[in-house]
């Protein structure tokens, strides 16, 4: 059931990378507030492309983060009882999912 975990970091770590690829930002700040310019490839399609491609990058990173919370979660649970079924991590990965769903929207 530990793989169902592994899987999905393996996934979002790959769309963040492939998000990073695409967009290739640069970050300029300007007093208070910061210019984004787009660099990478995604800028021959669109720049709305652009943007929501870098909003996947950090969508990506925050569930990242979540997925590492559930890693080490998962792991002293495992230590005190028997591994959760497959069907139990599955809905368990959907419900860690949500909140960076929620940012993404």
């Amino acid at each position: 059931s530990y793989k169902i975990i592994l899987i999905n970091s393996v996934l979002i770590e790959l769309s963040s990378c492939l998000g990073s690829l695409l967009v290739m930002i640069r970050l300029i700040p300007a007093g208070t507030t910061i210019g984004y310019v787009y660099l990478g490839p995604c800028t021959f399609i669109s720049m709305f492309f652009c943007h929501f491609a870098y909003c996947t990058v950090l969508h990506a990173c925050a569930h990242s983060l979540y997925l590492c919370l559930l890693s080490f979660g998962y792991r002293l649970y495992v230590l005190q009882r028997p591994a959760p079924s497959r069907n139990a991590m599955i809905a368990v990965c959907a419900a860690i999912y949500l909140p960076s769903l929620a940012a993404l929207v």
